[in-house]
């Protein structure tokens, strides 16, 4: 499998000893796998957008990613504290992660998200999401 900006940022998080403390390895792209209980904190994280940047030859090898990460927990203080350590561990980041060169990552915004549920069960998790642009080259 090759490396991709999306296994880049998941190695970030997960040699991070802050996060890896919370979380262990449940940093997973897109949506948590059934194995995962709602008692377990996990990150779920997508990327949001990707324009490829250009100069006047053309395109530069250069792509601004807009990545989400929703820090998700059973409870709101260890919803907070995840994303404390996400945006420990990412906020600023710049050097080689899995093989993929990243220039900059710029924390740009954050909210809290409500873990979705079906309409007759109680909400599951509490979370905090916060959103990342991410520099790197192709």
């Amino acid at each position: 499998m090759a490396n991709t900006i999306e296994t880049a940022l998941r190695a970030i998080l997960v040699a991070d000893a802050t996060t890896l403390a919370l979380v262990s390895n449940r940093v997973y792209p897109g949506y948590a796998p059934a194995s995962a209980t709602p008692d377990e904190d996990v990150i779920i994280y997508q990327q949001i957008s990707g324009p490829r940047l250009h100069d006047l030859d053309g395109p530069d090898g250069m792509v601004t990613f807009r990545f989400q990460f929703d820090c998700l927990s059973p409870t709101m203080p260890r919803a907070r504290a995840l994303a404390d350590a996400v945006r420990g561990a990412l906020d600023g980041y710049a050097g080689t992660s899995d093989s993929v060169v990243i220039g900059s990552t710029i924390l740009d915004d954050e909210r809290d998200v409500l873990d979705a549920a079906a309409s007759n069960e109680p909400r599951r998790r509490f979370g905090k999401s916060l959103d990342f642009m991410v520099m790197a080259q192709e």
